[in-house]
């Protein structure tokens, strides 16, 4: 498998314990990681929960509020059972029944695939609206052999800018009203990510044809995702294809 092929699963990896958008170079960064170990998550979960983010995102040490926390990232809901959690009882005694180490990291995974119903959705959903945002932010498509790499469109880092990241994903639930077009992700990346220094983040624009020709600046597409309306128009009492 090449490297890229786990951008999901370490999208999802982010959406759980750092419950925000992955930047392209973390992204890039943990899925070679992933790819190096041949998928095997338990080699790189713990490096990934030691991190400086992670240890200035997690200062508590109560079992339940630590769970909860991953339950309202993942799902925008507490831990079912409360204290009687399955996973709290497995932080609590530090191992799973079957003998794995319990740490926050690995219970993180577990609540992730082991998503059923509404909670998949939402999780899908975020996926989803996650990839748009690392996206635009890098400037090129997951696809682009060149994505990760330096020249990112818009600058993302720091906490100001993860906090603004986390706000928005965690507005993003199984309700698909809550999923953002990529436009209107550009719009959350250009407002409250981008520096006032970095390029103009495009959204797309709106066009509508006429029984003319259509030409010009007027009918120019932008960088982003564009609509062009094509109606069907009633000239001089004949029925006209706008689009020819």
């Amino acid at each position: 498998m090449a490297y890229t092929d786990y951008f999901d699963e370490v999208q999802s990896i982010y959406i759980a314990y750092y419950q925000r958008p992955a930047d392209p170079a973390g992204l890039r960064y943990w899925a070679q990681r992933l790819n190096a170990e041949g998928g095997n998550l338990d080699a790189i979960i713990d490096a990934f929960s030691n991190s400086p983010e992670a240890k200035s995102l997690y200062t508590e040490t109560d079992p339940l509020k630590l769970v909860d926390s991953v339950y309202q990232a993942l799902f925008g809901r507490p831990a079912d059972n409360g204290a009687d959690n399955f996973y709290v009882k497995a932080l609590e005694a530090g191992k799973f029944p079957d003998g794995r180490p319990a740490t926050l990291g690995r219970v993180a995974i577990d609540v992730l695939n082991g998503a059923r119903g509404d909670d998949r959705v939402a999780i899908d959903n975020k996926l989803k609206v996650a990839n748009d945002f690392t996206q635009i932010v890098d400037g090129r498509p997951l696809t682009d052999p060149e994505f990760g790499f330096d020249g990112l469109a818009v600058t993302y880092k720091g906490d100001a800018d993860a906090a603004a990241a986390r706000e928005f994903l965690k507005g993003v639930t199984s309700d698909p009203s809550t999923v953002p077009t990529q436009d209107g992700v550009k719009k959350v990346v250009a407002e409250k990510i981008a520096d006032p220094t970095d390029a103009p983040v495009e959204t797309g624009k709106t066009f509508t044809l006429t029984a003319g020709e259509d030409s010009g600046a007027a009918f120019t597409g932008t960088a982003g995702n564009d609509t062009f309306n094509a109606p069907v128009l009633n000239v001089g009492g004949t029925l006209t294809q706008t689009l020819q």
